[in-house]
């Protein structure tokens, strides 16, 4: 793709996009529900990117340095939407599950968030 049009951010995409597309298509096929394209391209391209922002080898021997500032959660959704950012961690050592949610606007200011840690039960109910 050299010489190519398309930027680097694009081309980075394209894994993403086609996986979209599948999705898209198995959502058609078996649940009968499709969202619209515009929707489907943007939160493509958003996922893409932070991925790529993620996976990005600093230029120090491939090691990457952790960013102790503030969290990045991508970027915004769309005006009129809301975007849910979820985390877990897990402790083997004494079987505890932490686990939140939060979700956020177009301005990137909190809606709603919730958090819980889970402990072992015997008890399935």
């Amino acid at each position: 793709m050299e010489g190519s049009t398309f930027n680097q951010e694009r081309r980075q995409a394209i894994p993403w996009i086609l996986w979209t597309i599948w999705k898209n298509r198995n959502s058609l096929l078996y649940a009968e529900t499709q969202e619209s394209s515009s929707l489907l391209v943007q939160r493509t391209l958003e996922e893409a990117t932070l991925w790529n922002e993620l996976n990005k080898a600093e230029s120090n021997g491939g090691q990457v340095q952790a960013d102790m500032g503030m969290p990045k959660y991508g970027l915004p959704p769309t005006q009129g939407m809301i975007k849910c950012n979820l985390h877990a961690s897990w402790r083997s050592d004494k079987q505890f599950i932490g686990v939140a949610w939060i979700t956020r606007n177009h301005q990137g200011d909190v809606c709603m968030h919730a958090r819980d840690a889970l402990v072992p039960t015997s008890d399935k109910l």
